[in-house]
């Protein structure tokens, strides 16, 4: 029986790595959210959180201002103000909400219906 070790080199990640990740969010959000920059010295965390975030938010089915509105809903029961603050800026344009280009921007006063 042998045994194979493996070994990451998860404190240090090329420079080109980061800059090919950070692009890749930026295309589906309009910008680098600071919740994907937060564990520098765990780049591997990170792009896991990056996979459940497309898996579990940005590529389900289900319609864009809806999911953009719910996690604002969600967001006011977080005791992090980070949450609320980042999907109420997606929705007022300052970004792409729900990763969607296309999405319509909404107005505090006038949100579209529906």
């Amino acid at each position: 029986m042998s045994i194979i070790s493996f070994v990451f080199d998860v404190g240090k990640s090329r420079p080109t790595d980061q800059e090919d990740f950070d692009s890749e969010v930026a295309a589906r959000f309009g910008l680098v959210p600071n919740f994907f920059r937060s564990a520098p010295d765990a780049p591997l965390v990170i792009r896991e959180l990056w996979r459940f975030a497309k898996s579990a938010y940005l590529d389900t089915a289900i319609p864009t201002l809806f999911k953009e509105r719910l996690f604002v809903y969600l967001s006011r029961f977080c005791e992090v103000r980070y949450c609320i603050t980042g999907h109420t800026g997606f929705l007022l344009g300052l970004g792409q909400s729900a990763g969607d280009p296309n999405a319509p921007v909404m107005t505090i006063d006038h949100p579209p219906p529906g």
